[in-house]
């Protein structure tokens, strides 16, 4: 019989993977690699620990995200909790205070690029000759 902890834990990541998917381009469960722990999900700059414990570890759990983080070669790790008698959506996402910073740093980066590339179009636009 396999071991019930285990099953619980294939169980929401699974969960995890299927919710993450509806959310973003792409997400992926990780193959084990040995000693070397690059978390349980990938996504492009992220690396995703998946934890269905009945006691929180908080602290352990991001300090091990961080590490897998940093095994797999990205920026984020962040560990998705499950949430007794709720939906994956309403678990939890448990990462530092200083990876959160950088994480909306990042995306206001982003947005910030974005308005100044939709200033070039609308600039190229009005330089364009009508049609008619």
């Amino acid at each position: 019989m396999a071991n019930p902890n285990k099953v619980k834990g294939t169980a929401w990541e699974r969960a995890c993977e299927d919710y993450l998917a509806s959310k973003l381009d792409l997400i992926r469960r990780c193959p084990p690699h040995g000693p070397i722990d690059k978390g349980d999900l990938w996504s492009p700059g992220i690396a995703w620990q998946c934890k269905n414990h009945k006691a929180m570890d908080l602290a352990g759990w991001t300090d091990a995200t961080t590490k897998q983080a940093e095994n797999a070669g990205e920026k984020y790790g962040i560990a998705l909790v499950k949430r007794r008698n709720h939906s994956v959506g309403r678990g939890y996402a448990v990462t530092t205070v200083e990876t959160m910073a950088r994480l909306v740093a990042e995306v206001e980066h982003l947005k910030n690029e974005l308005k100044q590339a939709d200033a070039v179009v609308d600039a190229l636009r009005g330089s364009w000759p009508d049609r008619d």
